[in-house]
């Protein structure tokens, strides 16, 4: 099937939607679609390297995960996928270097360490697996990120919390008074049409082109009755959200997210 006149933005939201249906083969067909016209789209491209992975087509998962990890190179989310494939596929020296790169970019992220852990388990370092473990699951009970919002400080200031290599090659946190180069943390955002105009959700998700903040879920929201715009923020990414703000809604209001929020930003399209 093709689809003439397709864009390569709508085209990479159906390949998601078909992706979160479990409908690879389509999803596939839409994400090359989507690149045919634009061959450099971000997510396109992640999201076909994510289908390939899932179809068990690890060697071309990795090629592409691999170009993108070269031209997004402080893109923690990248490396942090491109890893986990070197996992899957068995080459663990391999998975241990990437798996640490996204740990240096992002080291915040409770999953970058877990995975980590599960290489190194793979390699026979057993003592190394068990700290890095116990990295993750303490980074799951104390968010780092939601200290930083508590305390009123800037988003990009939480990378103050840095990594130091020890004697024995470990990788730890370690807070920092010189903050590094600032790199922002990979977010996912569900855009809602609330205001029932046919279309809103899909026309806003074109505009957000942040590298950081990747488009997952089209929805509706019941009754179509939102008045004004608003952007649902977990407490750690209330600068993401006021960057989204500027960059598609000036007038959204913005509010922290209520429990239960499966992605980590929520945009409700309202009638103004």
């Amino acid at each position: 099937m093709t689809w003439p006149g397709l864009g390569a933005d709508d085209a990479y939201l159906m390949g998601r939607q078909h992706q979160l249906a479990r409908s690879n083969a389509e999803a596939i067909r839409l994400y090359r679609t989507a690149l045919l016209t634009d061959p450099q789209h971000l997510n396109a491209r992640n999201g076909l390297a994510t289908a390939l992975a899932e179809q068990g087509d690890l060697k071309a998962a990795i090629a592409l995960w691999e170009g993108l990890t070269a031209q997004f190179d402080r893109a923690a989310w990248l490396f942090s996928n491109l890893g986990y494939a070197y996992y899957l596929d068995g080459q663990y020296g391999a998975a241990q270097q990437v798996q640490q790169r996204a740990c240096l970019l992002d080291p915040a992220n409770a999953q970058a360490w877990q995975r980590l852990s599960a290489t190194l388990e793979k390699i026979g370092d057993l003592a190394r697996a068990l700290r890095m473990q116990r990295q993750g699951l303490a980074l799951l009970k104390h968010d780092v990120r939601a200290d930083a919002a508590l305390a009123d400080t800037p988003d990009d200031d939480w990378a103050k919390v840095t990594l130091v290599t020890g004697a024995d090659g470990l990788l730890t946190l370690q807070r920092s008074d010189v903050a590094p180069v600032s790199v922002p943390a990979s977010a996912t955002l569900d855009i809602a049409n609330g205001n029932g105009v046919p279309g809103a959700a899909r026309a806003t998700a074109r505009r957000v082109r942040d590298p950081a903040l990747r488009v997952v879920r089209l929805s509706n929201e019941v009754g179509f009755g939102v008045r004004r715009t608003r952007i649902e923020y977990r407490p750690a990414l209330l600068g993401t959200a006021q960057r989204l703000a500027q960059q598609v809604a000036p007038d959204a209001v913005l509010v922290e997210a209520p429990p239960g929020l499966t992605t980590s930003l929520r945009l409700v399209l309202g009638r103004n």
